[in-house]
């Protein structure tokens, strides 16, 4: 039943954020925390 349990969302992302705006470029950085953002709400 969902209704006892709890959920986390949480992205792949999370432990590669430096990672990935080394490999991609600052350019990237943007739709990582749009990402974060969304997840947050």
């Amino acid at each position: 039943m969902t209704a006892r349990t709890t959920a986390n969302l949480a992205t792949a992302l999370d432990d590669y954020s430096k990672e990935l705006v080394g490999a991609r470029g600052e350019e990237c950085a943007p739709y990582y925390q749009s990402v974060m953002t969304a997840i947050d709400r």
